[in-house]
């Protein structure tokens, strides 16, 4: 009986030990673990209007009319042409980036704080742009990539990239408009890259590294979404620790979607949902 007991006890150990490390290695080294993530093989439904899924793009900004009124530029850029729209927001961005010299991230509270305390960086630059285009009443996103984060716009019928980290549009020059990411890729070839603003500030600008962009588009294979509702806060550990609870032992709220290029694409998210009901039923 004694043996029985401690053959069970090793066989408890063993379990739990392995779900340890099954949460571990898909937490430290898979990005965005506990997000409830669709995985999108289509582009035209990964790239189809905001409108069709006003749940996900929508940002609830609190004391909006206090932000107007405290930004006169707002105001005036607010009936603005849309691309006058994306050049102010962009400058916005990287004047708040420029000052940003320290270790921490943003949340939705000070995401327009000119404070040294905040880090410089790519997936900043990007939220603090949707927050100003958001502002500005247009729908906007933030795209991650392999090692990078972009924005994308919708305007006249498809999402614009927008890359406020190195100040560039994509022109594809086939189509004579401006595209998106996916865009990019069927089209590699005829797109062309332009700058948003011809202001100079002390950040990285596509205009005198090239390069850089070009092997990040060319080597990706990572294209996420998270909702526009999560974004601002994900990070932070009491939402960390909210994500996993909820998609370990309830339906997840934290949602994501991931486009699918072809079969080496390799798919994040969905770990850990309901694992309660799995192993209880």
């Amino acid at each position: 009986m004694k043996l029985k007991l401690n053959n069970l006890k090793f066989l408890t150990y063993i379990f739990f030990l392995v779900i340890v490390i099954f949460f571990f290695y898909n937490t430290y080294y898979k990005p965005f673990p506990f997000f409830k993530v669709e995985y999108i093989l289509s582009k035209s439904k990964f790239n189809q209007s905001p409108l069709k899924n006003l749940d996900f793009y929508e940002i609830q900004i609190t004391e909006y009319k206090n932000i107007l009124s405290e930004n006169d530029n707002l105001i005036k850029f607010k009936d603005s042409d849309f691309f006058k729209k994306v050049q102010y927001a962009t400058e916005l961005t990287r004047k708040i980036q420029e000052k940003s010299l320290g270790k921490e991230i943003k949340i939705y509270e000070n995401i327009l704080s000119n404070d040294i305390l905040f880090r410089e960086i790519c997936s900043e630059s990007s939220k603090i742009f949707l927050y100003i285009m958001s502002l500005l009443g247009e729908n906007a996103r933030v795209i991650w990539l392999n090692g990078h984060t972009i924005s994308e716009v919708w305007h006249n019928n498809n999402w614009i990239f927008v890359d406020t980290s190195s100040n560039t549009y994509a022109y594809d020059t086939n189509k004579k408009r401006f595209v998106s990411l996916l865009d990019i890729f069927e089209s590699r070839s005829s797109i062309e890259f332009q700058a948003i603003t011809k202001n100079n500030y002390k950040l990285w600008d596509y205009r005198y590294d090239p390069s850089k962009l070009h092997k990040i588009i060319d080597q990706n294979n990572l294209v996420f979404i998270i909702s526009n509702k999560n974004i601002f806060n994900f990070h932070i550990l009491k939402e960390k620790l909210n994500r996993v609870m909820k998609s370990m032992f309830f339906n997840s709220n934290f949602l994501a979607k991931q486009f699918i290029r072809d079969d080496k694409t390799p798919k994040v998210g969905n770990v850990g949902l309901n694992f309660y009901k799995r192993i209880t039923n």
